[in-house]
């Protein structure tokens, strides 16, 4: 006979007493550090749904199979960010404000969403394209074209640099903020240094700003920095004598464990 209140394949156990949307929204937040941490390719179910504090047969049920998880997450984190980026660029008009804009939109989203800087660096480094396709999927194409006639604007104009290819100036601008801000922890331990945020973050404003303006145009200057009273050049300080280098330690290569997902790769975690 039958048992009846038999448990169906992969549905959680019990009574649905837990808030059904604030479990997705949990499962899908640490989906995304997950991702971050790990990349697409080697994401790991099994590790989402033991921060998440769910059973990976509970992460099926709600999401149906792990690409839809990564796909569900993306979409709920991810695109929203990116998006927000180009509406950036799309919403002003004049070139120079919307290059700063697009640069403190991209500080600012480091820093409330800490899993994108790795995420984001790990796939433009993979030569698979999964999270290419999945942006090319989502996004409208003509937002580049957008940023494309700001360059032009701006080199019309004679405020931006005419040497920059307006083709490539917004995977330049990317490239070239997001990967300091990467390296910063690495870059500490490695030469021993200790690099304040604040001063890193004008760092790039300021190399970007200034290789982006032409030569002579003050409005590239990077964004809270004052111009000194009166048109004058600010007085130069003598630079104080440079410390020798720690010479790096040797690196201790120790093959790493296989995790829970490694084991278990061949039934899909």
């Amino acid at each position: 006979m039958k048992r009846l209140g038999k448990r169906g394949p992969g549905r959680p156990p019990g009574p649905r007493t837990q808030d059904e949307p604030s479990v997705k929204e949990s499962i899908l937040l640490e989906t995304i550090h997950v991702l971050g941490e790990r990349g697409i390719r080697n994401f790991c179910l099994k590790e989402a749904s033991r921060r998440a504090k769910v059973t990976p047969a509970a992460v099926y049920y709600y999401f149906g199979n792990k690409k839809a998880l990564v796909e569900q997450a993306l979409d709920r984190f991810l695109l929203p960010l990116v998006t927000s980026f180009w509406e950036t660029v799309r919403l002003v008009e004049d070139p120079v404000e919307a290059l700063t804009r697009l640069l403190d939109t991209l500080m600012e989203g480091t820093k409330t969403s800490p899993w994108f800087l790795p995420l984001w660096s790990r796939e433009l480094a993979s030569l698979d394209g999964t999270l290419r396709d999945y942006l090319h999927s989502r996004l409208d194409r003509g937002t580049l074209g957008h940023f494309m006639d700001r360059i032009r604007k701006g080199q019309a104009e004679g405020v931006l640099n005419p040497g920059i290819l307006p083709e490539m100036a917004y995977v330049s601008l990317i490239a070239a903020s997001l990967f300091p801000l990467l390296a910063k922890d690495n870059w500490e331990r490695f030469w021993e240094l200790s690099i304040d945020q604040d001063a890193l973050e004008g760092h790039v404003r300021a190399t970007l700003m200034g290789g982006f303006m032409a030569h002579g145009q003050s409005k590239g200057r990077a964004p809270g920095r004052a111009i000194p009273q009166g048109g004058g050049k600010a007085k130069a300080k003598a630079m104080p004598k440079a410390k020798a280098m720690p010479k790096p330690k040797p690196a201790k290569l120790t093959p790493a464990k296989a995790g829970a997902c490694e084991r278990g790769a061949e039934h899909g975690g």
